[in-house]
């Protein structure tokens, strides 16, 4: 049994079992599989809508999770990426709502989804410093930021 095999097993159980009490899973899906999942979701239990996506920054690599819903379930995949090679397949031609939500990704934490359609900056400005992102742990609280806080202090 393959890795997708596994994932799509666990996912199948948490929509075929939603009836009834909500349910919620968590699944760990590797990034080269991420498209195969979201497309097995799409096609046999008819997820057409991502409720968000966020991410974090767990300190060695970076996670995207992927907020799916359908009736009583909900499952969040989980894919973690390298900090030095931060990027995962766009699902936008699959499910068109995730474009925005891939974008803020990028702009905030810095993982790359492949293939989106739009390039352009969601959150940040333009003039946004390249290589700067507001949600990892090691970002630099910026001349302004600390200019705040030195005057709250004062």
């Amino acid at each position: 049994m393959t890795d997708l095999d596994r994932v799509q097993q666990a996912v199948d159980a948490a929509f075929g079992q939603a009836e009834g009490p909500p349910r919620r899973l968590f699944v760990d899906v590797p990034p080269a599989e991420l498209r195969g999942v979201v497309h097995r979701l799409r096609d046999r239990w008819q997820v057409r809508h991502v409720s968000t996506i966020t991410g974090l920054d767990n300190g060695t690599d970076l996670e995207v999770l992927y907020h799916l819903a359908r009736g009583g379930a909900v499952v969040t995949l989980r894919v973690t990426v390298p900090r030095d090679r931060p990027e995962v397949p766009s699902i936008v031609d699959l499910i068109p709502g995730a474009a925005w939500y891939e974008r803020e990704v990028r702009d905030l934490l810095g993982v790359e989804p492949a293939g989106n359609p739009d390039p352009g900056r969601l959150v940040l400005t333009e003039d946004w410093p390249r290589g700067i992102y507001p949600l990892r742990k090691d970002w630099p609280p910026g001349p302004a930021r600390a200019a705040g806080e030195e005057e709250a202090e004062g």
